[in-house]
This record gives structure tokens, sequence and C-alpha cells, in this order.
């Protein structure tokens, strides 16, 4: 859920005070997302776990806090 929110456009703080985290903590959490997927940007984090059915950015998560 963090990526899709990332995705939406969330601030790393938005997203932190969402989940009861910092934006530290996204931020980090955002960093090994890449990591793992092998990309080097948010962007194409996005797209990667997307193609591998990991986020579904077509269900309307649009949720703002």
């Amino acid at each position: 859920m963090i990526l899709e929110q990332a995705a939406l456009g969330w601030t790393p703080d938005q997203i932190g005070r969402w989940h009861g985290l910092t934006a530290g903590t996204v931020t980090t959490y955002l960093l090994d997302v890449r990591r793992r997927l092998g990309v080097g940007t948010l962007e194409e984090a996005i797209a990667e776990a997307e193609r591998l059915g990991l986020i579904d950015l077509g269900r309307g998560s649009e949720q703002r806090p």
C-alpha cells in the first residue's frame, strides 16, 4: 500500500501519518523497495511493481489523508 500511495502522489510525511510511521521510515522503505526490484527510481519501482502484479493502481485507492 505504501508504494501505491507514493504512486498516487502522497508524500512520505502523508504516508507516514496514515500508517503511524515517520517520514524517514517511509523513505527508507521506498529505497528498499527500489533495491529489491533492481531499479533506480521511484517511477521505475512503481512500473515494475505494477508489471509484476504487486500493486494495482486501477482499483480506486485514491484516498488522501
